[in-house]
């Protein structure tokens, strides 16, 4: 597992540019490359990366790992123009170095993701009918834009770093950090954190066409919005070093408000392999600092706006995380409140006795009057409330950032090389590789020559280890309290270097294992050469003597490759002809649907017809019989006529008009 680079990770991007922060966590399911173990890595790209032909100043590639279930636990960094982010997109590629292949891609919208929400995602594509089960890519996604928020405010947000514990573990562990602000401890603890199920799930996306509502932010509940650290190396004292930053609206409502009761939690899960699915779980004990009006007063006082530290904050466990030789594990941490837009630095431990301790409130008669600490301590403390205050602090010039000892331009092409990798749509990739000191020309002093650190002895320090001794000036021989700054800072200084220097002989024994897996597939392949060549050898030798055989053999050989030739060119022709006569085919398919559709019509206005004849030979039937009783009754009012006038009488009771045939009463 390599060590992560968090002291590269920055809150916002440059003027004028935004970054994705990609964590890469691991991948399952990588098939088999021509029957052997592929040995990957994963870059992140952007259409200006692969575009640019410039360096990239931070890494954007992890190194190369063997096996079909790698873990990487890296962390990448893709940059674009501010301007161009609505057209850009985000490439995520899973290449094959051994065969320069490239196994996977995963392309997704620029501005589909939210600023400065970290995603959790399972990048999943099936890869066709070679492999069998999906690949699966588990990354965790943080865009990050070059300020925090468009207007003005008086804080931007809350800043937690989290160092390390204070006392080592009984074992030695691989473990992951999340933070989390929650609106209501209480219930969140109940409810997950001492429930078997807590984890922190990836969210599946399915690709080539994921969807953009899968990437939409979830509204804030409970659990609050987690963000996640990459996993520590097996120790038995865990080492993060890893800044959080809480800006989104909802969070900064959730904080400091009296009616709820809001808390950063820091969980710790342990580190797992995949098996069928993968996920931060294995809950192994967490802490909380409760954003109460009391710290929140702390936090905002002009004193305080350098950052306050935890004392010995008690991690709660059910008796997973257990001490080496206490009783009692403890955790470092320091909080600050935001007020720049721009954030340029980060919290950093380099001078950690400098700042004042967030007062967790942790007494005796407090707890007494059922009033909840701030933070949790092994022990009460008998004492009243005191006021922040901040210690005395020496005439110091503070050493640079980690990351501001690694220059950002690249000196040394031979330890970071833009290598030109080409896909298999003929583009070419730009990606960085991690950054591994050269300690071959460091010469090691005699402890007579020298005893103290001399300005002149750059020429034996390695270029990336000379800057952070280049702001420290020595002072009058008279200052005792100068003095006493200028070798806190050189100690300072050394610390961070030594730092540096197991990191960087970290990756290289990663470098070096690498270099010797390529140094053995090399040599193998080099007396597969060697054998090769012998048998060629060899079978000349035989042939020599009977080139007649051999010319025969190749004139054979050559007819049999033009009658092949010919057999393709008829079969090729037969190929076309039986196309378009399935093109035809398809024609008079459609046209005998539009026939149908047209005889279907015709049959309804048929039926139609039918339905109005049948009706008319029913009237004809019904006027016919009208016509007979007309004539009834036309005869029988002539005999009732003849009959009246027979009786010659006066009253005329009907009046019979033969010629209209109308009948008057």
């Amino acid at each position: 597992m390599a060590q992560p680079r968090t002291n590269l990770i920055s809150h916002v991007s440059d003027k004028g540019m935004e970054t994705i922060e990609i964590m890469v966590h691991t991948a399952a399911n990588i098939p088999l490359i021509e029957n052997n173990l592929p040995f990957c890595f994963v870059t992140g790209q952007s259409k200006l990366s692969i575009n640019s032909k410039d360096e990239v100043e931070k890494p954007n590639a992890t190194v190369p790992i063997e096996g079909q279930f790698p873990v990487w636990n890296d962390i990448l960094f893709v940059e674009t123009l501010e301007e161009n982010a609505l057209d850009e997109e985000l490439y995520i590629l899973l290449i094959d170095e051994s065969h320069n292949k490239n196994i996977a891609e995963f392309r997704i919208p620029w501005d589909w993701f939210t600023p400065f929400y970290q995603y959790h995602l399972e990048l999943n594509i099936n890869l066709g009918r070679k492999t069998s089960e999906t690949l699966k890519l588990y990354v965790s996604l943080t865009r990050k834009p070059s300020a925090l928020a468009q207007k003005e405010f008086k804080y931007y947000g809350l800043e937690l770093l989290l160092t390390h514990f204070d006392n080592p573990v009984s074992q030695k562990l691989s473990l992951y950090a999340v933070a989390r602000i929650v609106p209501n401890y209480l219930n969140y603890k109940n409810t997950f954190l001492k429930s078997a199920e807590s984890s922190v799930m990836f969210n599946s996306i399915f690709f080539p066409s994921p969807a953009k509502n899968n990437f939409k932010a979830p509204s804030f509940s409970m659990e609050g919005r987690p963000q996640v650290t990459l996993a520590t190396r097996a120790s038995s004292i865990p080492i993060w070093n890893h800044s959080f930053m809480f800006t989104s609206k909802e969070e900064k409502d959730a904080m400091f408000n009296e009616k709820l009761d809001p808390a950063i939690v820091i969980e710790f899960f342990t580190f797992s392999k995949y098996n069928k699915m993968w996920s931060i779980k294995n809950l192994l004990g967490w802490c909380k600092i409760k954003l109460d009006q009391r710290c929140g007063n702390q936090l905002q006082e002009d004193v305080t706006m350098a950052g306050l530290r935890t004392e010995d904050m008690l991690i709660e466990t059910d008796g997973s995380l257990v001490g080496q030789a206490s009783k009692y594990l403890t955790a470092e941490t320091i909080l600050r409140m935001v007020p720049e837009k721009c954030p340029k630095k980060t919290l950093n431990l380099e001078t950690p006795g400098s700042l004042s301790v967030l007062d967790s409130y942790y007494y005796e008669d407090e707890i007494r009057k059922n009033i909840d600490p701030v933070y949790l301590q092994p022990k009460f403390k008998n004492r009243k409330h005191d006021p922040v205050k901040v210690n005395p602090t020496p005439r110091v010039v503070h050493s640079p950032r980690p990351n501001e000892i690694m220059p950002k331009v690249v000196h040394s092409a031979r330890r970071n090389e833009i290598v030109s990798t080409p896909r298999q749509n003929g583009n070419f990739l730009n990606y960085l590789k991690p950054n591994v000191t050269d300690f071959s020309n460091v010469k090691i002093r005699e402890p007579d020559r020298l005893l103290l650190f001399q300005r002149d002895d750059f020429s034996e320090i390695p270029i990336d280890y000379r800057y952070a001794f280049l702001s420290y000036q020595q002072p009058n021989n008279t200052d005792l309290e100068g003095w006493i700054g200028y070798y806190t800072n050189l100690l300072n200084a050394y610390k961070a270097l030594v730092k540096k220097m197991n990191e960087d002989i970290v990756l290289y024994r990663q470098q070096l294992r690498n270099l010797e897996l390529s140094n053995n597939q090399l040599s193998s392949k080099m007396n597969n050469f060697e054998d090769k060549k012998q048998a060629l050898l060899k079978l000349a030798e035989i042939n020599e003597t009977d080139k007649a055989k051999l010319n025969q053999s190749f004139i054979e050989m050559k007819t049999r490759i033009a009658i092949k030739t010919n057999e393709n060119v008829v079969l090729k022709d037969q190929v076309d002809r039986l196309r378009r006569e399935l093109e035809r085919r398809k024609e008079a398919e459609a046209e005998m649907k539009k026939m149908i559709l047209v005889q279907s019509s015709l049959n309804n206005e048929l039926d139609l017809m039918r339905q109005r004849l049948a009706k008319a030979y029913g009237l004809e039937d019904t006027v016919r019989r009208q016509e007979i009783v007309i004539e009834k009754l036309e005869a029988y009012v002539k005999r009732l006529n003849r009959q009246r006038r027979a009786d010659n009488r006066g009253s005329n009771y009907f009046n019979i008009n033969n010629d209209d045939f109308s009948l008057e009463i």
